[in-house]
């Protein structure tokens, strides 16, 4: 992903968006990629040279908080309509019709908005890990919380509240490398026993432990990684956290007219069936409630969270099958 394919633009509430963006071929689609906590555009560099390789188009912008976009110190600007309105704004900019629209992790959650608030510009929706979130008007972090710990038998978000307190930050940027080695763990058991118990993650760095790097980043990568929010900070990541538990994503999803919840357009869904935290089930139950389109589901055995890294290649022939179809 070299850099004279990264442009900055404003969107049109002002907010600067650093993106790669390669033009199609003739006849062919662009597909957007939309990556989640805590990663840059460049998570998805194998993609882009698959992609670029066959005559798409590519287009992968650091999300709001990240890189080279703009990082708002106020939460609110980080709900899920404005996000994906920034996004959208992109798209038309660069006058993109049926765009494919790829999402991880919290990048789902932007795919979602943009399926409630502007469907018309994409001819289909894929997503890795996480699936489709319809809008809530109300959220109760306590309570989820106590329904994961009763129908699961532990928690799953016991991350949040940290990622959302007031130390976080100065925590996270005091020991880069182990926050480093937390989220991109060489097994999902270092997220079962340091991220997702309540308290967990903030021991974990308090102690300045380092987890085992994992095979499928190289030293190089995680050194770019770290680096990264050594310039950037973490501040703007976190507070895409900041805006879920403290109300703020609440508040803007229940402006969504519940006839924007249901959509037509044709998914895949990636499931990761080893993450330890967006598990599979929930995701089926979204799509089969809301997605009334064709649903393409494929398992990556094994796979937990960055399923773009650990099965690069069966995640890109899944996606390009898929897409020839459409």
């Amino acid at each position: 992903m070299e850099s004279a394919a990264f442009r900055r633009s404003p969107t049109s509430r002002g907010v600067i968006y650093a993106y790669f963006h390669v033009p199609a071929s003739q006849g062919r689609q662009t597909l957007l990629f939309l990556h989640g906590f805590p990663a840059f555009a460049r998570i998805w560099h194998k993609q882009a040279s698959f992609f670029r390789e066959r005559g798409y188009g590519v287009l992968i912008p650091d999300m709001l908080g990240y890189g080279g976009t703009d990082k708002p110190s106020d939460p609110a600007a980080y709900v899920g309509t404005k996000v994906a309105r920034d996004i959208i704004d992109i798209v038309e900019g660069l006058g993109l019709q049926k765009v494919v629209a790829i999402g991880h992790d919290w990048g789902c959650r932007v795919l979602s908005r943009i399926i409630n608030i502007a469907p018309q510009h994409f001819s289909a929706f894929a997503f890795l890990g996480a699936g489709y979130q319809a809008p809530r008007g109300h959220f109760d972090l306590a309570a989820t919380h106590a329904w994961t710990q009763q129908h699961l038998g532990r928690v799953l978000y016991g991350h949040w509240e940290f990622l959302a307190s007031p130390e976080a930050q100065t925590l996270i940027e005091q020991d880069l490398p182990g926050f480093a080695s937390l989220m991109f763990p060489a097994h999902p058991v270092v997220t079962l026993q340091h991220v997702c118990p309540l308290g967990a993650m903030k021991q974990f760095l308090e102690q300045g432990h380092i987890a085992t790097p994992p095979s499928y980043l190289a030293a190089s990568e995680r050194n770019r990684l770290v680096q990264q929010f050594q310039t950037h900070g973490i501040a703007g990541p976190l507070n895409w956290y900041k805006a879920l538990v403290h109300g703020h994503v609440a508040q803007d999803e229940s402006t969504l007219p519940m006839t924007s919840f249901h959509f037509m357009h044709p998914v895949f869904y990636g499931a990761c069936p080893d993450h330890p935290i967006s598990l599979p089930r929930f995701a089926r139950d979204g799509f089969a409630a809301f997605a009334a389109g064709p649903l393409t589901v494929h398992e990556f055995a094994r796979a937990s969270d960055w399923v773009m890294l650990t099965h690069s290649d069966e995640l890109n022939e899944a996606l390009l099958a898929w897409i020839e179809q459409l």
